[in-house]
């Protein structure tokens, strides 16, 4: 038997970013970080959106 739940919810892609990889356009801007100490702070923010 098959049940169907309608829920709602947001959906969310985090999508790393490499050069030729084929999406473009303005949902996908493709931006350096400026070191690693950038890509991690990012991460950390992202990390605690998430968690609350």
């Amino acid at each position: 038997m098959r049940h169907l739940v309608r829920e709602e919810h947001l959906h969310v892609h985090v999508v790393p970013r490499n050069p030729k990889d084929g999406l473009r356009g303005f949902f996908w801007p493709r931006r350096r970080y400026p070191d690693e100490a950038g890509a991690a702070e990012v991460a950390a923010r992202l990390r605690e959106a998430l968690e609350g």
